[in-house]
């Protein structure tokens, strides 16, 4: 076990004292950073803003590990650094980075003054994809002298639950900037858990922490959305969702969640347009619902837009056309959307499809436009267009090596 350490860690706040309080847990002694001299004093008198039992106790359990100091004092010397200032909301709505943007540039000077010959710093705070390369990185390029490790280190902390969330965590991430796992590994000892660790790029943590704040706030805004069309309804909200929430197959579970194309079928797009006639004439306003339909489309005119850009072609071919795989089901397929506007737009002279779960004289009724063909004949095609069909053996080896044009509508990684 590693002996403990000294530890500087920028911002005082709930994600700052969380963070310091599991690595005095671990041993580890900490120096609290912040501009704030209010909250620097009150937490020398023991005292903390939040009404956490947990983190009360270990506050207090670990004070002795604990110093507060403000950023214009003399830092000490460590080698792991933690940046856990805020990212409030500029005027415009976009982030505020120049707290963290401090942090890290002060953090630079402090290593080269301090002669430090190598420094592990791990930025919390939540930060747009891309910030610490292009960003953080720069910064304390133009700063540090000495070798450091830059790594982004997102925390899912609900307040009120911080302690909990710290010592088993279900998202445990260290991003970073090359795929040096020897880098990665120093940094275990250092972390704010002992939980098992995935390592993935710097732009894929800032990316999944935004994302999860993202769907959170989502699942908030359906609840009230459909909370209150219920009410309106004379149905019982809090009944409703227990039920719905008890269905882990569909409702609370992945499915549905995977990246991927527009959805189609006899069933969504109706029943949400049936939602939306229902809250206008219970006069409920749904902003959230009313935008599903909006999004949904927008997903075939970013392909069209994307198809168009690439194109003109003598010949497409559309690998599997029903609006979901092994249905042969074309009611409300987006796939079908897709390929009426690629006719119209003219980018190509001929749409060939491969869905073998439907006949030729099924797909002529619903789009006379598409040429059935054989999944061979595709091959002959100068673009493809995945679908919702998965490619056999076959044509994945011929997709990983041919030199038409692959558009891959659900985001497989073939291409």
């Amino acid at each position: 076990m590693l002996p403990a350490q000294k530890i500087n860690v920028y911002g005082a706040g709930y994600v700052g004292l969380v963070t310091a309080l599991r690595l005095a847990e671990q041993g580890h002694v900490i120096t609290l950073v912040d501009s704030d001299d209010q909250l620097l004093s009150e937490l020398k008198d023991k005292l903390i803003r939040f009404t956490e039992d947990d983190l009360k106790k270990a506050f207090l359990a670990h004070f002795e590990k604990l110093s507060f100091i403000s950023p214009r004092d003399e830092v000490p010397s460590a080698l792991a650094w933690y940046v856990c200032v805020g990212t409030p909301e500029r005027l415009d709505g976009r982030v505020d980075l120049e707290p963290t943007l401090q942090a890290i540039l002060d953090i630079g000077g402090r290593l080269s003054n301090l002669n430090i010959d190598e420094a592990l710093i791990f930025v919390r705070s939540t930060i747009p994809p891309g910030t610490l390369r292009d960003v953080l990185l720069p910064a304390l390029e133009s700063r540090a002298q000495s070798y450091f490790n830059l790594f982004h280190y997102p925390e899912f902390l609900r307040e009120g639950k911080g302690m909990v969330d710290a010592h088993t965590p279900n998202i445990h991430i260290l991003g970073t900037l090359c795929d040096d796992g020897f880098s990665a590994s120093k940094c275990i000892p250092f972390l704010a858990s002992e939980a098992p660790l995935t390592t993935v790029k710097a732009e894929e943590s800032e990316f999944l922490k935004y994302s999860c704040n993202a769907f959170h706030a989502l699942k908030v805004a359906f609840a009230n959305e459909m909370g209150a069309l219920a009410q309106a309804c004379s149905v019982d909200g809090q009944k409703w969702s227990n039920i719905f929430c008890s269905d882990r197959r569909l409702n609370i579970s992945d499915v549905y969640l995977k990246p991927g194309f527009a959805f189609g079928g006899p069933c969504l797009k109706k029943d949400i347009r049936g939602l939306l006639h229902l809250a206008e004439d219970k006069s409920i306003q749904v902003p959230l619902l009313a935008g599903i339909l909006p999004s949904n489309d927008e997903h075939i005119t970013r392909a069209l837009r994307t198809i168009k850009h690439q194109g003109p072609f003598k010949r497409i071919g559309m690998l599997g056309v029903a609006f979901k795989p092994e249905t042969g089901d074309f009611r409300g397929s987006s796939l079908l959307q897709l390929a009426k506007h690629i006719k119209l737009a003219d980018i190509s002279e001929e749409i060939w499809a491969h869905d073998n779960q439907v006949s030729q004289s099924t797909l002529s009724q619903l789009a006379p436009y598409l040429n059935l063909v054989s999944e061979d004949d595709l091959m002959n095609c100068d673009a493809i267009v995945l679908g919702s069909k998965a490619p056999s053996a076959k044509f994945l080896r011929f997709l990983k090596d041919t030199r038409a044009t692959v558009i891959d509508l659900q985001i497989t990684g073939i291409r």
